[in-house]
């Protein structure tokens, strides 16, 4: 669970992360959704379609030179799926919450500590600075509505 939410690398049994809202709810409700998925899932269904796509998955996986952005996998209906509700851009992943994008370093991270930054405003060129310092300018690609954590800070772009 940790590091699908820390690096948006979805499986099967954590792409309810995806889910609107999922991603913000408590880690403890959150490891008992993909406890839940991997017994029914991985344990207990291991013939018919459920056990081919679980094969699928794996060999893809397995297989794979490098991460895959979008997402997919095989779902039980044996059809490919690609989770949007996610983003990897640079080293970050951020999530959707409504029409905003948030980091994944501040998914439990109530949005009123934001420090809020005026897209265009002195401070955004300061904020802009220090990610062309730390690599990261590419977060800027998800444009307003963006929270997003630099240097243990808590910014919301608007």
């Amino acid at each position: 669970m940790r590091l699908s939410t820390e690096h948006g690398i979805l499986t099967e049994y954590t792409a309810f992360l995806a889910r609107e809202g999922e991603v913000f709810s408590s880690r403890v409700q959150q490891n008992e959704i993909a406890a839940d998925n991997f017994v029914g899932r991985a344990l207990q269904q291991r013939s018919g379609a459920g056990g081919v796509n679980q094969e699928m998955n794996l060999w893809k996986s397995k297989s794979a030179g490098s991460v895959d952005k979008q997402n997919r996998y095989v779902n039980s209906e044996l059809q490919e799926e690609a989770v949007t509700k996610v983003q990897q851009v640079g080293r970050k992943t951020f999530y959707a919450r409504g029409q905003s994008w948030v980091d994944a370093e501040a998914a439990h991270t109530p949005s009123v500590q934001a420090i809020p930054i005026e897209i265009g405003s002195p401070d955004f060129f300061k904020l802009v600075d220090r990610l062309v310092a730390l690599d990261q300018q590419s977060a800027l690609a998800l444009g307003a509505n963006t929270h997003l954590v630099i240097d243990g800070k808590f910014y919301l772009l608007r």
